[in-house]
């Protein structure tokens, strides 16, 4: 019986979890929110590695790919660019908390500001520096850094809900 019940704790904690997910990619995908000086925070990267840290590597493989997925068919980019970079970072995410440091907000926002620092570093390389495009700089100090910033600044909302909801629906009993 009891076993059943976590089961289903299980499906709700998944469920909620699916919800958010889809839920920040709907916000990040609506035009003009929360933009402020053309710069838009990416909503979906703190979602998904907050749910690695708290999950562990395999959900963090899982989620970095649907998430990654979900963030390229919205974006101009490669199918499979972001999800193979976001992988990488969700798997880093939650091995770094498994073995390395505990799940606080300060340890939450430096993942996501180095989570959202190397996708822009990456993106900037393969899509600007590379083709050598004149003043190619000027997009990484007017839109990639300021964005890696701006989402810095908004993940903790997302690092509360998520921790309430691993924590309200979690086996372990928490102190």
């Amino acid at each position: 019986m009891a076993q059943l019940n976590q089961r289903k704790k299980n499906g709700v904690k998944w469920l909620l979890y699916t919800f958010l997910l889809f839920l920040a990619f709907i916000l990040q995908t609506t035009v003009g929110f929360l933009q402020v000086f053309g710069v838009k925070p990416i909503f979906i990267l703190p979602v998904m590695v907050y749910i690695s840290m708290f999950e562990g590597e395999l959900a963090g493989a899982v989620v970095g790919i649907i998430g990654g997925l979900f963030w390229d068919t919205a974006s101009d980019k490669l199918l499979g660019f972001n999800a193979i970079i976001m992988m990488v970072i969700c798997i880093s995410a939650a091995l770094l908390v498994m073995y390395l440091v505990r799940v606080n907000v300060w340890n939450a926002l430096l993942f996501v500001f180095v989570g959202a620092l190397l996708q822009g570093l990456i993106d900037f390389f393969f899509y600007y520096l590379i083709w050598n495009y004149d003043y190619s700089y000027l997009i990484l100090l007017k839109k990639i850094l300021p964005t890696v910033l701006y989402t810095t600044l908004i993940s903790p909302l997302f690092f509360f809900i998520i921790r309430k909801i691993s924590y309200t629906f979690s086996e372990v009993e928490r102190i």
